[in-house]
């Protein structure tokens, strides 16, 4: 019996046979025979010593999320599968799944809650039962319907949605009335970056109401206005415009017929006239 080998190695063997005897006094002599020929053996897998390394997510979505990892450092064996246990922060209940079958380094991983925290880890094994420990623990948050992350990044809304004020996605198809051409192709549009047609108009950067401006040249734009880079909602108005859909005047500007005009004595001596005209009818 051959003791100290260590599991999973190939080792070369080479017997011969020998011979002892006492010799003059106590000393003993040997008398070796012809080595045989090697001999190789492989000693058996066991349990790996460490936990695979890097686990982490890849990417996070609403019901799924994307595990990946390396392999141990020392698998003692060849790696035949891993498994992984599922715990639902506020639910005792642990849920194993994993690659059985295979030693592949990536999982799907399916069926989650939306908005649910989690503590996952794994293990890997070699052979048919032979597990080593546990990684540590990861924890991930699953993301608002039709929105995802990875490990670099919060939780941002998929192509054809937007995110909005309060951190959900919405259907751009919603406000497709109003917005430009091409939109929401990209993945993470927010309501701040929403293209909105010139001839329309919210009431803040962060609403996801829009309207028609009942005369649309009050509100026109050049170009498509996303409001993301704006300080102040006036700055979706025609020059000189601002207030509600943009109808009111600037101070030092007053509306004339359709556009707000600098204040002049012509313009002046116009609105006084109508003022008076109105006062003679209502007298």
């Amino acid at each position: 019996s051959l003791g100290g080998l260590l599991p999973a190695r190939e080792y070369e063997v080479i017997v011969r046979p020998f011979f002892a005897y006492f010799g003059a006094g106590t000393s003993v002599k040997y008398v070796y025979g012809p080595r045989s020929r090697p001999k190789s053996i492989v000693t058996l897998d066991d349990s790996p010593l460490d936990a695979p390394q890097h686990f982490h997510y890849e990417t996070v979505q609403d019901r799924e999320a994307t595990l990946s990892w390396k392999e141990p450092e020392y698998p003692n064996g060849d790696v035949t599968g891993y498994e992984i246990e599922v715990m639902e922060l506020g639910n005792f209940s642990v849920n194993k799944v994993g690659n059985e079958n295979t030693p592949q380094r990536f999982l799907e991983l399916s069926n989650l809650d939306v908005v649910t925290s989690y503590q996952i880890r794994i293990r890997a094994r070699t052979g048919e039962s032979n597990y080593g420990p546990y990684s540590d623990i990861i924890e991930l948050e699953t993301c608002p319907e039709n929105m995802k992350k990875t490990s670099n990044s919060s939780c941002y809304a998929e192509i054809g949605f937007f995110e909005n004020s309060v951190g959900f996605a919405e259907r751009c198809d919603t406000l497709g009335f109003a917005l430009g051409v091409g939109y929401c192709l990209t993945e993470g549009t927010t309501v701040q970056t929403l293209p909105i047609k010139p001839g329309f108009w919210r009431p803040s950067k962060m609403s996801s109401f829009v309207w028609k401006c009942p005369d649309q040249t009050f509100c026109s734009q050049d170009g498509f206005n996303s409001l993301g880079n704006l300080t102040d909602i006036n700055d979706q108005c025609k020059d000189t415009h601002q207030g509600i859909f943009c109808s009111d005047c600037i101070e030092g500007y007053a509306l004339n017929r359709t556009t707000c005009t600098l204040c002049t004595d012509d313009v002046f001596t116009t609105h006084k006239r109508a003022f008076v005209t109105v006062m003679i009818i209502l007298l």
